[in-house]
């Protein structure tokens, strides 16, 4: 019997592989930070965000294997979203899937209720993730050549 994909909360036991996925180097390409972490500095990250009461990791598994994480930061009334793939998950639709299980949490989980907007930051070269969060609703609202970003956002309707 094959297993569901499944969205749930980061532990411990996800260090290693989040710290491996990080340093890859097309994460990295895509990442605002594209440097590589040493396993100190993405420990003393992994575990503020861990018992950070305003960020909520999750690690997404097909079939019962890491394939992913989603974040989401969360501000008030507004919380950034982002996601991001192993190496061997990519191109296969996953990012689709990560971003709307995410986008679930908002209707799910209490600490969440009062979120109205979403943003992502995409750097500009990463056709990819914007055209994702594009078909997910998601708008332009900061010009790319400022920044190198693009910042996108969404408003959730409850």
């Amino acid at each position: 019997m094959q297993q569901a994909n499944l969205l749930r909360r980061a532990a411990l036991q996800d260090e290693e592989i989040l710290l491996a996925w990080k340093n890859d180097i097309t994460t990295r390409e895509n990442s605002g930070d594209s440097r590589m972490v040493t396993p100190e500095e993405h420990h003393d990250w992994f575990v503020k965000r861990l018992e950070s009461k305003n960020v909520l990791l999750y690690i997404f598994e097909e079939g019962g294997v890491p394939a992913g994480q989603g974040r989401l930061d969360v501000f008030g009334h507004t919380a950034e979203i982002s996601y991001g793939l192993g190496p061997d998950y990519r191109g296969k639709g996953l990012g689709r899937q990560i971003l709307q299980s995410l986008e679930e949490k908002l209707f799910l989980d209490e600490n969440l209720q009062e979120v109205k907007i979403l943003y992502a930051q995409v750097k500009k070269d990463n056709a990819a993730s914007r055209k994702l969060f594009v078909e997910n609703g998601f708008r332009e609202c900061k010009d790319p050549e400022k920044t190198g970003e693009l910042v996108l956002y969404k408003k959730v309707v409850k």
